[in-house]
């Protein structure tokens, strides 16, 4: 299988809450992968906004990482049918935190 990144025109930022547990590593950088639900056609290249979610509301926190990476459900038994394990790189050229 070939996976190839799309050029700017074609990049796609995919919005997802992400629980706290979850969130401060992947912000710490010790955390760089995802399993996630495929609901969203994700492919290598897109970017993941994750916005931490405390169960009952958004808390400001926010942080964008680069889909560098995707292994599949069909790659393996590793997965539960339907999920993807997302691997996740910074943003080229740039900064992939903030806070509101």
């Amino acid at each position: 299988m070939v996976m190839t990144t799309p050029s700017a025109a074609e990049a796609v930022t995919h919005v997802v809450k992400c629980a706290p547990q979850f969130f401060a590593p992947i912000l710490e950088g010790t955390k760089t992968a995802e399993a996630r639900f495929n609901d969203r056609d994700y492919r290598v290249g897109n970017c993941l906004s994750l916005m931490e979610w405390d169960g009952e509301k958004f808390t400001g926190l926010y942080t964008v990482r680069r889909i560098t990476h995707i292994l599949r459900d069909t790659d393996g038994p590793w997965l539960r049918p339907g999920f993807v394990m997302l691997s996740l790189g910074p943003l080229a050229g740039g900064s992939s935190d903030a806070q509101s």
